[in-house]
């Protein structure tokens, strides 16, 4: 980062850090050696106010039990399991991240 963190974050499995900062910028840290995995510009256009206040990760996971319906009509969608990355900036936007692609998935 070129200005102060903000906010930082460690995943559930304690491999990744991520971090927010002031400059607008978002970091992804190897825990066990500091090493930077990649980085995200928190807004597009990059306003006077790209800040990053805050990050945190989500972990999505499909439902481990499933429950048989006797209804034919009954479906259910099964998620994949994802490390996602929410950060929240002074632009007044949230941005959600696949920690694992490194993308962006919301449109705008």
């Amino acid at each position: 980062h070129k200005s102060n963190v903000n906010g930082c974050d460690v995943s559930p499995d304690g491999q990744i850090v991520a971090s927010a900062s002031r400059d607008g910028s978002i970091g992804l840290w190897r825990f066990t050696d500091g090493k930077r995995l990649a980085s995200f510009r928190h807004s597009f256009t990059q306003p006077k106010n790209s800040e990053v206040h805050t990050v945190s990760f989500l972990r999505i996971s499909p439902s481990s039990s499933s429950s048989k319906s006797k209804s034919s009509s009954s479906s259910s969608v099964a998620l994949p399991d994802s490390l996602l990355l929410v950060s929240a900036g002074k632009d007044k936007t949230i941005r959600v991240w696949d920690v694992e692609k490194m993308m962006h998935l919301q449109k705008d």
